[in-house]
């Protein structure tokens, strides 16, 4: 097996010195895998992304990346080669979708220097590639929120890295939105070679992307491996506290796939009040 694109060795992180968020924390990510974080609120994730992003320092562990450990890469290296999509990002000007992609370029840029002709034509590439091309001069701002997440995933892609870090990319977003974005996800991992670690709520988006899967809790790893091996109706409960089947469908391919059934708790005995 080629070696790991990312590796974390022994990670762990304190915002205070005291509490942990997580420890003892080790992962691996390969090319072209899609790496799934499953976890409850305030379990690490995103700090986890941040911490391999380089944007927050480690307390004791290391990341390394293509076999250098990420301290020795400035800022400028490290985002040429790694790109985060963070779950929320609030723009106060109304820039065109143009120009937000384009901003992707910045770490292959001089200090004062205006992006090329062939910066443009780079984000444009990414626009067409999450099909937004048709958006291109339209004001972020008045675009629908899976055609803003949408557009910093093609901003991520115009810093042409090797990985993408999602913090939660189909949060707020409705279901056939959520849909395109995992789509889009599963096709440039799978097109480009792309390496992802994507954080995320929802189990059933692990299961039809993911090859790997890491549930967290309190900070810690209470199980990784294949998505449809590691995620089980037992360690849902554990990890969420809440009962579920774990079901195999047969989908329009003719495929087997998982999905997630959830058991509503028993009826408390109360008859509902006429209006």
């Amino acid at each position: 097996m080629m070696a790991p694109r990312l590796c974390l060795e022994d990670g762990a992180f304190s915002y205070d010195g005291r509490r942990a968020i997580f420890s003892a924390l080790n992962l691996s990510l390969h090319s072209g895998e899609i790496f799934c974080l499953l976890g409850p609120n305030g379990c690490g994730k995103t700090t986890l992304l941040r911490c391999l992003n380089g944007l927050l320092p480690l307390a004791t562990g290391k990341v390394v990346l293509d076999g250098q450990g990420l301290d020795s890469l400035n800022e400028m290296e490290r985002a040429r080669r790694m790109a985060f999509v963070f779950q929320e990002e609030n723009l106060l000007f109304s820039y065109s979708v143009l120009e937000i992609v384009r901003m992707g370029r910045a770490p292959h840029l001089g200090f004062f220097a205006s992006p090329s002709k062939k910066d443009t034509q780079i984000a444009e590439a990414a626009l067409e590639t999450v099909g937004l091309a048709d958006l291109r001069e339209k004001p972020y701002t008045e675009i629908s929120g899976g055609e803003r997440q949408l557009a910093l995933i093609a901003r991520a892609l115009a810093q042409e890295p090797e990985i993408l870090l999602l913090d939660e990319p189909t949060s707020h977003l409705d279901f056939g939105n959520q849909m395109l974005i995992l789509e889009t996800i599963h096709r440039l991992s799978e097109a480009r070679n792309l390496s992802v670690i994507m954080a995320t709520h929802f189990p059933e988006h692990a299961l039809l992307v993911s090859n790997k899967v890491a549930l967290m809790k309190a900070g810690s790893f209470v199980a990784e491996g294949q998505a449809d091996r590691v995620i089980t109706a037992a360690a849902l409960k554990d990890l969420y506290g809440v009962a579920v089947e774990v079901v195999s469908v047969t989908n329009g391919d003719g495929a087997t796939v998982k999905a997630i059934v959830p058991v509503l708790r028993e009826s408390s005995g109360v008859e509902p009040q006429a209006a």
